[in-house]
């Protein structure tokens, strides 16, 4: 089956949003374990977070043009090599969906929205069109798979109460966690290639931190987790920065003042394996400022990496506090320093987070429990490719 797979987050050539496509990886990874064969349904990304109205108008027209080349394109294939469906992946108010839904109304194809974040209070705020367009994406949708509590919550809100069962389907995030769990396993020689490579100290405490170089809320998780590194006293501890976009010089200055220790950032292509890392290091540190999901963290509880994160609505849901990792206090670098010391003076206890860490994600997130629920929508979905979706 031809599926077409969409994230308007990113392209796989944008730097600035290449950590977001660690979850469009896991899905194109799903789809070919289900013997899909996958296009990409778009490489026309919506993102923008700026401040200018005139650009966000100027992105929905050009994806707008866009859609409609595509489903020209599309329509001029004999039929059996068009896409039987259309996936598009996390849109919310900043990366709305302008494309998708216009080319499956023009192919008569289902349209099916991945874990898609609505925010009431954009309503009426600054970015009111894209929100619009997100809540108008879930209520024509033929499907709506939801990866999160928090969101279905909100979802449900949208939906007729008689079409909850029928639209909505909970999913919990996944992930193929082997090679993580190869390079947990193989800790030592994990170890010894990082450290050849960018000079680390094999015997001090690695900490890990994983996030988009980029402005606004990420920016100032990057700046309190400096800020609390500063109250990090004593055992011997090393940080690696890892990451990709056009602020990685604002990420290096925020920490260049701490005392004696090395921090090293590295950028990640869109497809850079980097499982080596989660299994080289010891402890996953992240404080979360910012509500989108971090797919770095499943991929550290798929490494056995305990964690330290703040209370944002995904960490909460992923982690199991004080038995896979600690949630301290949002938007406090107080607390972030004492969970962070916690960890680095006790290995017993980073042992025990790590075994409940893997034991959590064969449970919950393996990708083998995602398969044969994606299995059963598709062929719900797929028999009714003639129909167009709901208007």
């Amino acid at each position: 089956m031809l599926v077409a797979l969409y994230t308007p987050l990113s392209a796989s050539s944008d730097q600035e949003s290449m950590l977001d496509w660690r979850w469009y990886l896991a899905w194109r990874d799903a789809l070919t374990a289900l013997n899909c064969t996958i296009e990409d349904g778009s490489d026309f990304p919506t993102l923008y977070s700026g401040s200018h109205k005139y650009q966000q108008d100027r992105i929905r027209s050009l994806a707008f043009n866009h859609a409609d080349r595509l489903a020209n394109r599309w329509m001029a294939r004999l039929r059996h090599k068009r896409p039987k469906l259309w996936i598009t992946l996390q849109p919310y108010h900043q990366a709305p969906d302008w494309v998708g839904m216009h080319v499956c109304q023009e192919l008569q194809i289902p349209y099916l929205v991945v874990n898609p974040t609505i925010i009431p209070e954009e309503v009426a705020g600054f970015w009111r069109d894209g929100y619009q367009q997100t809540v108008e994406g879930v209520q024509r949708a033929s499907k709506v798979i939801v990866q999160s509590l928090d969101n279905q919550a909100t979802l449900k809100m949208l939906i007729a109460a008689t079409d909850h069962d029928q639209k909505l389907q909970p999913l919990k995030p996944f992930i193929n966690p082997e090679d993580y769990l190869a390079a947990r396993k193989d800790h030592y020689a994990s170890r010894q290639d990082v450290a050849q490579k960018f000079r680390m100290d094999p015997n001090k405490i690695w900490l890990l931190a994983v996030a988009p170089f980029q402005a606004g809320l990420v920016m100032d998780s990057f700046r309190l987790l400096a800020e609390s590194l500063t109250m990090v006293k004593d055992p011997p501890w090393q940080l690696m920065v890892l990451g990709s976009g056009s602020k990685l010089d604002l990420v290096r200055e925020a920490f260049a003042g701490l005392p004696a220790q090395t921090v090293f950032s590295y950028n990640v292509s869109a497809d850079a394996v980097h499982h080596g890392f989660f299994g080289a290091a010891d402890v996953f540190v992240w404080p979360a400022l910012n509500p989108g999901q971090n797919y770095a963290l499943l991929e550290a509880l798929a490494a056995g990496l305990p964690t330290v994160t703040g209370k944002s609505r995904f960490n909460q849901e992923l982690i199991a506090p004080n038995q896979t990792g600690l949630i301290v206090k949002d938007n406090n670098p107080w607390a972030m320093a004492e969970g962070i010391s916690r960890l680095i003076e006790n290995p017993t206890l980073r042992q025990q987070f790590s075994k409940a860490s893997i034991a959590k994600v064969q449970a919950d997130h393996h990708q083998r429990h995602a398969l044969p629920i994606l299995q059963k929508l598709f062929q719900q979905l797929v028999p009714a490719s003639a129909r167009p979706i709901n208007r």
